[in-house]
């Protein structure tokens, strides 16, 4: 590794878990950044925001950008705000990281999309911060009890009416503790595909560093439904990729 950009990545790292010098967010219309000055300050209306970024890297990063998901064992989470409890009818008012997708030892744990972690080993989790928090107390157990809230089919009003659930969270080793994202990288310009949620660099980084691999067997999603007598037969227009109805259904 180059010497030289050691600095940045330890200034990266301090940032992202909440350590080093903070700055406060300018405002900015779009995601087009401003032109670096010599001090590595970028201005937004005459307010300065840091870019903590290399500075030939050709990628903008503010010091104090916000997480956006976090990932351990398995799940992935998000922060459920009021535009989520709005649009999923949540009851108004709850806080906590809601799970987007459940994979390995999550989902073994018996969690689902959609569920809402409020604790982990009896400590509230209301944010993103908090629950990298409390993964990080758990990183060398090997089990650790979770505490959601789950959707009932019950209503009150127009919101559904949540069941409280725990669920332990088991790993053969340690559980580790959560690794943490900021909201995708966006090219500068780029559409706003969401309402307003204020300063794109609040959230995002800019510049290009996406890389998107296109599917090579070209699978449509959802999977159409399949005939018993191709399954029988192994009849299939793509690469072996498992057992057929893992993710199909069959034809009536």
């Amino acid at each position: 590794m180059n010497a030289r950009a050691t600095p940045c990545l330890v200034g990266l790292a301090l940032a992202l878990l909440g350590g080093g010098p903070s700055a406060n967010p300018g405002e900015a219309e779009n995601a087009t950044p401003a032109r670096p000055s010599m001090n590595g300050l970028v201005g937004h209306r005459g307010s300065q925001v840091e870019n903590i970024a290399p500075p030939n890297s050709g990628i903008f990063m503010a010091r104090d950008i916000a997480l956006y998901e976090g990932h351990w064992q398995g799940m992935d989470v998000m922060l459920l705000d009021a535009e989520l409890r709005q649009k999923l009818r949540y009851p108004m008012g709850l806080r906590g990281v809601i799970i987007n997708e459940v994979t390995l030892n999550a989902a073994l744990s018996g969690m689902l999309g959609g569920d809402v972690i409020v604790a982990i080993d009896g400590n509230p989790v209301t944010d993103l911060e908090g629950f990298k928090r409390e993964s990080y107390r758990m990183r060398l157990r090997n089990h650790a009890p979770i505490k959601i809230l789950r959707k009932s089919d019950a209503q009150n009003g127009d919101r559904y009416i949540m069941n409280q659930m725990v669920f332990v969270l088991r790993a053969q080793g340690e559980l580790g503790f959560a690794q943490m994202e900021s909201a995708p990288m966006i090219l500068p310009g780029e559409p706003r595909p969401h309402p307003d949620r204020g300063p794109c660099t609040k959230c995002h980084s800019l510049g290009d560093g996406r890389f998107t691999m296109p599917d090579p067997d070209l699978i449509t999603l959802p999977p159409p439904r399949i005939k018993a007598a191709d399954v029988d037969k192994n009849r299939s227009p793509h690469g072996d990729r498992g057992p057929c109805l893992a993710c199909h259904k069959l034809l009536p």
